[in-house]
C-alpha cells in the first residue's frame, strides 16, 4: 500500500542550523552538526568527518550488534547533496572565522525546497570564538 501525503507546492526547507567545531584531537571528527526541517524537526549528531579522500557527512546512527545503523538519513542521493551542500558551507563559515559553535537560521528564501537553498538564506544568530571553548576545554583539562 502506498501512501501519499498532498503537500501542493510547498517542500521542507532547512530552516536552522547548528555547527559545532571539535577540537581536534588526532581524530577526524571535525564538527557535530544539527539541522531543523520546516522548524518543526530536528535531526541532531550529523558528523563531519575528514578522510583521506576529503570531508563526508555522517548521519546519525546507533550501534547495532558489531556494526551501526543510520537512525535518520536521506533517501535519494539528491536529497543527501542537498544536505552536504548546506553543511559543508556553514561548516566553512565557521572554520574560516574561527567560531567554536555558530547557529545560523533561515531568513528569506526563493527556493522550493533545502535542495535549492544556498548559504546566503541564512544568518548567523550567535556564535561563540574556538578560543573561548578552547580556554574552557583547557579549564576542565587542568581541573
Amino acid at each position: 500500500m502506498k501512501i501519499i501525503v498532498e503537500r501542493g507546492e510547498k517542500k521542507m526547507l532547512i530552516t536552522a542550523m547548528k555547527v559545532k567545531r571539535m577540537i581536534k584531537m588526532n581524530n577526524r571528527l571535525l564538527a557535530i552538526v544539527s539541522i531543523t526541517l520546516d522548524e518543526m524537526i530536528a535531526i541532531h549528531d550529523i558528523k563531519i568527518i575528514e578522510s583521506d579522500h576529503g570531508i563526508f557527512l555522517a548521519m546519525p546512527s546507533r550501534k547495532l550488534g558489531n556494526s551501526f545503523v543510520d537512525v535518520a538519513h536521506p533517501i535519494h542521493q539528491q536529497a543527501r547533496k542537498g544536505i552536504e551542500n548546506l553543511v559543508f558551507s556553514a561548516y566553512e563559515v565557521v572554520k574560516n572565522e574561527n567560531y567554536g559553535d555558530a547557529y545560523f537560521v533561515l531568513t528569506s528564501t526563493n527556493a522550493s525546497s533545502f535542495m535549492d537553498q544556498s548559504l546566503s538564506d541564512f544568518e548567523i544568530e550567535y556564535a561563540i570564538a574556538m578560543e573561548k571553548i578552547q580556554l574552557h576545554y583547557q579549564k576542565d583539562e587542568d581541573d
